[in-house]
């Protein structure tokens, strides 16, 4: 991540999740971050990040059976994640 307001330089750089493919993630309010991914297993899961506490996930659990990264929307107005992937048949809503 970087601030825009300085020259450069990294505000925080973690590593989100463990596997090789793509990654998403959706700001849920101004320090709460939740970023879709997959594990060393290839399974797909999601991991939900308090800024304000650094470089450790608040929660990390498995996202569904889907094969591609999860696309991630949330709804601030019904407190509503939305999560999605290429290919899938369904719209998980949590």
């Amino acid at each position: 991540m970087f601030d825009v307001r300085q020259d450069n330089t990294d505000t925080l750089k973690v590593k989100c999740h463990d596997g090789p493919k793509a990654q998403k993630n959706c700001w849920v309010d101004d320090t709460t971050l939740i970023t879709s991914g997959f594990n060393k297993q290839a399974l797909r899961e999601y991991a939900i990040w308090d800024m304000r506490k650094g470089t450790e996930a608040v929660h990390r659990a498995p996202l569904g059976d889907g094969k591609g990264v999860g696309h991630l929307y949330f709804d601030r107005a019904h407190q509503l994640l939305y999560c999605a992937g290429r290919g899938d048949m369904q719209i998980g809503i949590y």
